[in-house]
């Protein structure tokens, strides 16, 4: 174990242990990575920093961890600037889309008139700068003022030649006069006293610096001298900006950062800290480098903003790290909530809650390499374990995991696939085999490559793992529970395709999704001997009326409910195909669409999305995941809409839907996006065989409890009904799979009284029946 790990755990487990506290019914959770430190701040002994999605909030008195998310404190994720207002006890936050909330003790105040605004181009925020009472936001086209008192926009200055949208960096003042380092138009200033900033004419060009008309990406005051840093955008000269500072007359290059990529200064405690893209330099009132973090005992640094508190200790908003806490290189250590390594996410399997995931990514629609070899992760008993180079010294060379699938018989186990490296196989915390080519029927792209693409798998009721291999003469491989590999040829018009997602539906049908604008869906039946060729069956479906008839070719998502039925996710919609048992007969098998009454018309289900997941909660609806609108649910036929959640009326935090898993055991749904993992709390369990663990929670139902109760371990259906200690029925219901809710009201709508009732739960032919209690208290 690395110490970068053993530092972050240590962490994780002394400051976050409400990691693996579950979330109430109809409540969401994040499933962040905090690795990524974008801004930092400081109020007191309280520590900020933003992680783009979230921000971590330290405290310094107890060593408390907490996070500020979507779910919780914030409006927004992709957070790019923070800073503390302490005389107003204010934390402001900005985001890359011009979104702006204020924080305090009471509440949250959102201010998304930038983010709303027609303003074409980069609305970012990139900057904050205190002046009194108000906040001073450098943008992506000029300044906007809020009146922090006000909790308002008071002002925007356009201050690019003739009045013209200009890109701001950053702004400080010297008492006197504002200044604004721009990237296209050198420094800005103007008077503070002139009532009139809102005029272009009011501020002019500071002339006198060298490389006149920038960039400039950063500036301040520190000691009565006015220091800017001229960015040095060449992408063949590294290390190579310029930081002036003004002594009265001449503008002169501070020597101390030569040749260093400066990207941020900041001024507190009676000292400038110099943020370089791989160190921090503390400069003191002698101008001096009184201090420098040039790297951390646990990997080299790669800081993007940093502060100093009144210990004389860096805080450091680190884009690999998250919060590094450094009094010098040689004694500093992680500081952030547990979480995975990064927030991508290409592919989630849970298991008994257990949750593995592939973070990799392709380039565009033809899934070109990305190059990216982060690892693979799994989530726990409430914490994560990250598999990555820094712990496996192989998979320093693996790229672009896409695929995951977990052993249903041990969660420890599992096999990842690379998208060019293979198939890796993990058991107990170790890479026990990678299979490629060389020691498998996998297959590579060409017979002069050594390039293995793995998209899909699934594991069978024998344990037989089924792994799809694009681009290769035989796309299908097994590895049968014996270890034995075998591949499948299914004729050229499936030669080097590009084959993905796998299901496995309940007859023992393989459904593999082709990416091809000829070909939508694989079926194969090995007739259960997976090494015997003779009794293979496989049928390739398309749109053609008798061989599918599915809606497009271009087919996204596969499931199976749990009637046995498969739901096809296309670009135009939901297909379903009612009987997959008749695939190989040769009638009544085709797929239908779901028609559905909107605003009294007819139309196709989901007819103008691209719908990228599909899965099933335990009371057989669907949840469907959506290119560009967000989540639905639906009813078990899918004609009836149950939640939609989206960006904007919910802690979804984007509308671009890539996976979607359930725990069936609490009913938490999770939704990979591309900007990480959220989860709701949804009321469907996965329905139990019998009724050998009924209970109801919570038990006894306070008074101050405002949520519902959930009737636990029920089966599939089971018919639910409540009544007070004389027998009067106050609530009756059926169970979404193995839970039913009550709210705790009767059949009017009103609290029920304080006193005991029993529920008593049969299932759908009433065969079987058991009796629990609940106490309540009003």
């Amino acid at each position: 174990m690395s110490i970068r790990l053993f530092t972050f755990i240590a962490l994780s487990l002394i400051c976050f242990s409400t990691t693996a506290q579950e979330i109430a019914i109809g409540q969401w959770k994040d499933y962040f990575s905090y690795n990524t430190g974008v801004s930092v701040a400081r109020n007191g002994s309280t520590i900020y920093c933003a992680t783009g999605q979230a921000i971590i909030k330290f405290s310094k008195d107890d060593n408390s961890i907490d996070r500020m998310t979507k779910v919780n404190d914030l409006s927004d994720v992709g957070v790019s600037a923070l800073r503390y207002n302490t005389s107003i006890g204010m934390l402001v936050v900005g985001y890359g889309n011009g979104n702006i909330d204020l924080v305090k003790e009471d509440g949250t105040t959102n201010i998304s008139a930038i983010k709303r605004s027609d303003i074409i181009g980069d609305k970012g925020i990139k900057h904050i700068h205190f002046i009194g009472g108000f906040a001073y936001l450098s943008t992506g086209f000029g300044i906007v003022v809020l009146d922090l008192s006000k909790e308002e926009v008071k002002d925007t200055y356009y201050i690019g030649n003739n009045g013209s949208q200009t890109a701001v960096n950053a702004v400080t003042d010297n008492g006197t006069l504002i200044y604004a380092a721009t990237e296209h138009e050198g420094v800005k200033y103007a008077s503070l006293s002139n009532p009139n900033l809102v005029d272009f004419n009011s501020w002019s060009q500071l002339t006198s610096i060298p490389n006149v008309n920038g960039p400039f990406n950063a500036i301040t005051h520190f000691n009565g001298q006015l220091y800017v840093n001229f960015q040095n955008q060449n992408t063949q000269q590294y290390n190579s900006d310029t930081l002036y500072y003004y002594n009265g007359s001449n503008w002169l290059i501070d020597s101390l950062v030569l040749s260093l990529d400066n990207l941020a200064l900041e001024v507190g405690e009676g000292k400038m800290i110099v943020t370089h893209n791989t160190s921090v330099d503390m400069i003191d009132g002698n101008h001096e480098i009184e201090k420098n973090v040039f790297g951390y005992t646990f990997d080299w640094a790669s800081p993007k903003h940093a502060i100093v508190d009144g210990e004389n200790q860096f805080w450091i908003a680190d884009n690999r790290f998250g919060l590094v806490r450094a009094r010098d290189t040689w004694n500093n250590e992680v500081v952030q909530p547990d979480g995975p390594g990064t927030n991508n996410v290409f592919n989630m399997h849970m298991v008994d809650q257990t949750l593995w995931i592939a973070p990799g990514a392709v380039e565009g629609g033809s899934w070109g390499n990305t190059y990216k070899n982060w690892g693979t992760y799994m989530y726990n008993e409430g914490s994560w374990t990250n598999f990555d180079d820094d712990n496996i010294a192989a998979l320093d060379t693996v790229i672009d995991i896409l695929s995951v699938v977990v052993d249903p018989n041990n969660t420890q186990h599992a096999f990842i696939g690379s998208w060019g490296d293979g198939l890796l196989e993990f058991t107990d915390g170790s890479l026990t085999n990678v299979y490629t080519h060389l020691n498998s029927s996998l297959q590579t792209r060409s017979p002069t490559s050594t390039w293995v693409g793995v998209a899909g798998m699934a594991i069978d009721d024998n344990s037989n793992l089924w792994v799809s291999n694009s681009f290769c003469e035989e796309p299908l491989s097994v590895k049968t529970a014996s270890g034995t590999w075998r591949s499948f040829d299914f004729g050229p018009s499936l030669n080097d395709k590009l084959v993905a997602n796998i299901v496995i539906d309940q007859s023992d049908q393989k459904w593999v999704r082709v990416n091809d604008v000829a070909n939508g869906v694989l079926v194969f039946n090995d007739g259960g001997t997976p090494t015997d060729i003779s009794d293979d069956n496989y049928r390739v479906l398309t749109t053609l009326e008798g061989n599918g008839n599915l809606p497009s070719n271009e087919v996204w998502s596969i499931a199976e409910d749990l009637d046995g039925e498969i739901w096809l996710g296309t670009n135009v919609g939901i297909a379903v195909i009612y009987s997959p048992e008749n695939v190989f007969s040769g009638s009544n098998f085709d797929a239908q669409q779901i028609l559905i009454e909107q605003d009294g018309n007819i139309q196709v289900l989901m007819e103008t999305e691209i719908v990228t997941a599909i899965a099933v909660d335990g009371a057989n609806r669907k949840w469907l995941g959506t290119q560009g609108s967000g989540v639905f649910l639906m009813s078990e036929d899918g004609t009836e809409q149950i939640h939609a959640f989206n960006e904007e009326n919910s802690p979804l935090i984007s509308n671009n839907i890539i996976d979607i898993e359930i725990n069936h055991e609490n009913g938490e749904i999770l939704f990979a996006t591309d900007k990480g993992i959220v989860a709701y709390r949804g009321t469907a369990t996965k329905g139990a065989k019998a009724f050998n663990d009924v209970y109801a929670y919570p038990n006894p139902v306070r008074e101050t409890y405002s949520g519902v109760v959930a009737i636990k371990g029920l089966l599939r259906d089971t018919d639910v009904k409540i009544t007070d200690i004389s027998g009067n029925l106050v609530f009756k219901t059926v169970s979404e799979g193995g839970q039913a809710i009550w709210d705790g009201t009767d059949f009017f709508g009103t609290r029920v009284q304080t006193g005991v009732y029993l529920v008593f739960c049969a299932n759908e032919d009433g065969s079987e029946t058991i009796a629990t209690k609940i106490l309540v208290v009003n």
